[in-house]
């Protein structure tokens, strides 16, 4: 049920969201609503200066479907924080994306701000990006920069949940697979997801816009939870990674030697604990015991009398 809702909210309206702009049945220039304005410009600031960066900000844009045809209760507040990123230094520019989409996650999760119920998304845009959206009001000059319009448009459901299906099955695949691999691995994995699903979409915006298939089954990826799904890994991932370390610190602290033909496994684990070096194999540890030399400078790093055992079978 909640796939057939998505979908039918893709569906054009007759006219523009009517608790966000005046005279909304105006195809040639109807207008944002003061107060709604107000507050947009008002949250646009607050994100600015959350952001703690000296930057100049050409203009404030409002995109999307709230600035479209195609709203509904899935909608949000597409808030473009629109800047010349030329006033940054070449050297550092992936730096500055980097944390302009670090802050943006952090202001969206940590802020909660909703006006009619629908959540207002920040974004730091390039002002020489290009940007396919059929509706952008600029909330500085109070004005179209590209007038919606009525388009007839009909959706052919079958295709699109064929295309859907595609897409949460290749995530659910890879997020299985990323499970089972340590975080650097499952990053790569994960951020290689990330640029085909970018990739995916803006080749549908490039040639069909906002109501092309590859964006629609991006909104409902992100409306079903599936984006969220996605970008969330990686920090689950930590926290799940970190809480297992802890657990392990804990268990040899508090009875290392405890466990029979298991022993402490640096390959396995490598963020536990500090290599042991030595020049013989008395300066080892029970749990290693053995001095292997492979070292240049005489000096070498203790190692496990059994390669294949770890130190304990305690499933967590």
């Amino acid at each position: 049920m909640e796939t057939n809702n998505i979908i039918k909210s893709f569906e054009l309206r007759d006219t523009l969201n009517p608790k966000i702009w005046d005279t909304p049945n105006d195809e040639n220039s109807p207008k944002i609503k003061s107060k709604i304005r107000e507050k947009l410009l008002e949250i646009a600031y607050e994100f600015i200066q959350f952001l703690k960066v000296d930057i100049i900000v050409s203009d404030v844009h409002l995109t999307g479907s709230l600035a479209n045809y195609n709203w509904s209760e899935f909608s949000d507040f597409d808030l473009h924080i629109i800047a010349d990123f030329n006033q940054f230094p070449k050297k550092q520019l992936e730096l500055y994306k980097e944390l302009f989409t670090l802050k943006k996650t952090l202001f969206n999760s940590d802020q909660n701000i909703k006006i009619y119920n629908y959540d207002v998304e920040l974004y730091v845009q390039d002002e020489n990006e290009e940007h396919a959206s059929t509706g952008v009001y600029s909330l500085i000059n109070n004005d179209w920069l590209e007038t919606p319009k009525k388009e007839k448009f009909e959706i052919n459901k079958s295709s699109l949940q064929k295309k859907i299906s595609q897409w949460t099955e290749k995530i659910d695949s890879i997020l299985e697979t990323a499970e089972e691999e340590d975080l650097q691995e499952s990053k790569k994995i994960i951020d290689n997801l990330k640029d085909k699903l970018k990739r995916y979409r803006k080749c549908g915006l490039d040639k069909n816009g906002e109501m092309s298939y590859e964006n629609l089954v991006f909104k409902y990826l992100r409306r079903s939870g599936y984006i969220e799904k996605l970008f969330g890994f990686k920090r689950k991932k930590i926290d799940k990674e970190l809480s297992l370390k802890e657990k392990i610190n804990a268990e040899l602290s508090s009875h290392p030697l405890t466990f029979q033909n298991q022993m402490y496994s640096m390959d396995v684990y490598s963020g536990i604990g500090e290599k042991q070096l030595c020049k013989h194999d008395s300066h080892c540890s029970q749990l290693t015991s053995t001095c292997n030399f492979k070292r240049d400078d005489g000096v070498g790093v203790c190692t496990l009398r059994i390669p294949d055992k770890t130190v304990f079978d305690i499933k967590y």
